[in-house]
Formats: structure tokens, C-alpha cells, sequence
């Protein structure tokens, strides 16, 4: 079980290639143009000449982006399905805790890899006892399997992304 802070949790939850992204990135927008402190990860589609070949991750708080996954074999790297993970950067999760009282706290994504215990899933812990509202994207297929294996009881799973908005009355 994680312990939890005080602060709301809700998590996002749609398919793959739903949109889920593209609608955290309107609410980090939304959030910094009304003076939100916004902090944690957002993974992001990298493509060479028009071919998806990856992700990288975005830290929120400093806008680094780093390599997460690639189709690829790269060095250092460890298969997980189709992709090749750098397990240096799930650690870059304790940097993001580091920035100064953020109010809202964003993670993209929970997926198959967090739930056979690697990834994101170590640094969990620490995040969620945090006092801040969090925002959690969890794969549709995964979100059943996160909630028992973590048994957390969100505020709101959210399937409609146009409801983001509402998270900013809770930072």
C-alpha cells in the first residue's frame, strides 16, 4: 500500500494514442497562466523524418527533456515489450520533488512497466506522500491492475479530457 499525503489524487486514464498529452500539456499551460506551480514528468512522442522511433520525458519543473524509450536497442538500456527503456531517467522523478512547493503534480504515464514493479513504480511512494494535488495518466488497460496493486482510491478517474480544468481548483 503507498501512503498517502493530503493532497487530491486524480488520475487520467484513456488509450493509447487517445489524446492524453495533448490535453496535460493545455493544463500545464493553463496551470502556469494563473500562477500554478507545476512540476513532474510528461512523456512526449519523439519521431525522425515523420517515423515514431521513441519517447522522451519532459521535466515540468526545469522543461529538461531526456530520453525515456526507444524502438531501438540503444547502450544501456533494458527491453520491456516493443521498447528499450534508459532506467537512468525514471530516477529524474526525485528531481521533479526537489522543486520548491509545487501545487500540482503531474505524471505521464503509468504503464506495463510500472506494474511488474519497474519504471516510475519505486519513486511512487514518494511522490504520492507529498501534499499537493496529483494527476496521474494511467494506460485504460492498466488502470484496473494499478489501482489494486498500489490500492489507491483516487478523488476522480477522468475519461474526458475536457474535464482537466476542474484539477486547477483543487492546486
Amino acid at each position: 500500500m503507498v501512503e498517502r499525503g493530503t493532497g487530491a489524487l486524480f488520475i487520467l486514464s484513456g488509450p493509447t494514442d487517445s489524446g492524453k498529452t495533448t490535453a496535460l500539456n493545455k493544463l500545464v499551460g493553463e496551470a502556469r497562466r494563473s500562477g500554478t506551480a507545476v512540476a513532474g514528468i510528461l512523456s512526449h512522442k519523439i519521431f525522425q523524418k515523420s517515423e515514431f522511433v521513441g519517447y522522451d520525458i519532459e521535466l515540468l519543473a526545469s522543461g529538461i527533456q531526456l530520453p525515456l524509450a526507444r524502438l531501438q536497442q540503444q547502450p544501456e538500456t533494458i527491453a520491456r515489450g516493443r521498447f528499450h527503456f534508459f532506467p537512468i531517467v525514471f530516477s529524474s522523478l526525485l528531481t521533479e520533488l526537489s522543486t520548491p512547493a509545487p501545487a500540482l503534480f503531474l505524471l505521464d504515464e503509468i504503464g506495463p512497466l510500472e506494474l511488474s514493479g519497474g519504471g516510475f513504480a519505486p519513486y511512487l511512494k514518494q511522490v504520492l506522500a507529498l501534499t499537493m494535488t496529483h494527476l496521474l495518466v494511467v494506460r485504460k488497460q492498466c488502470l484496473e491492475d494499478f489501482l489494486f496493486r498500489f490500492k489507491l482510491q483516487p478523488r476522480d478517474i477522468i475519461t474526458d479530457y475536457s474535464r482537466l480544468g476542474v484539477l486547477l481548483a483543487t492546486c
